[in-house]
């Protein structure tokens, strides 16, 4: 039975024997429980783990970029008449380049790296934006039909659903994972897949961005002819 006093309450149990226990002391014990489950939520990363999260981070913001980077030059409409086939094989060029992208953010996801939700979210909305500047800048060349544009004024709604259902899946899964989205078990393998991502969407894009382009009529040490040789009239 239960005796309670002014600051003290007393519990005794089925053996008779009283035990009396301070209502301070159990207030002092659910604080500490409480700050304790505090630290363990919020505390930063431990020292060990830093280059993973350094890696996974970078990695993030590499596939970000050059998706987004992606976005911006594959749907910008450019006129396709008179093309081959209406500019179709352009179109599957663009759609390869677009599923790279899209890979590396299923990359991010499958490994669990750190960040991979709110990389969803930025991915999706960059493209839900893209697809609709260029829908508000081309306006009244798709109104007009004067010009027979790729992507069409379709593809780019299709564009902004996808992107939508990008934004939708990582909020959703961020939500899941809690308001702290961050690996709980960093391992070797993620930190390896996070430096390959990098170098895959950051440092061979960059390379190759950045190197001077071979003139026309190249050849190379061996005689091997290189670019094509086209004669200006």
């Amino acid at each position: 039975m239960i005796d309670p006093s002014d600051s003290t309450k007393r519990i005794t149990h089925l053996s008779g024997e009283p035990h009396s226990i301070m209502l301070w002391d159990r207030l002092i014990v659910s604080k500490n429980r409480l700050f304790s489950f505090y630290r363990q939520r919020h505390d930063g990363p431990a020292p060990r783990n830093l280059g993973y999260y350094a890696a996974s981070w970078l990695a993030a913001l590499a596939v970000l970029a050059l998706f987004a980077f992606i976005n911006f030059h594959v749907l910008k409409p450019t006129d396709v008449s008179g093309t081959l086939l209406g500019g179709m094989f352009g179109a599957l060029f663009n759609l390869s380049y677009w599923v790279f992208g899209v890979s590396g953010l299923c990359a991010l996801a499958l490994f669990r790296l750190s960040g991979w939700h709110i990389t969803w979210v930025l991915a999706g909305l960059l493209q839900v934006g893209i697809s609709a500047l260029w829908r508000i800048q081309y306006w009244q060349a798709y109104e007009r039909h004067e010009q027979m544009l790729s992507p069409g004024l379709g593809e780019l709604y299709v564009s902004m659903l996808v992107g939508a259902g990008l934004a939708a899946i990582g909020i959703v899964k961020y939500r899941q994972a809690g308001l702290y989205p961050i690996a709980s078990r960093p391992s070797k393998v993620k930190t390896v897949v996070a430096l390959l991502l990098v170098v895959l969407y950051l440092v061979l894009p960059l390379h190759f961005n950045l190197r001077t382009p071979l003139p026309d009529c190249a050849f190379g040490p061996n005689g091997q002819q290189l670019t094509l040789c086209l004669e200006n009239e």
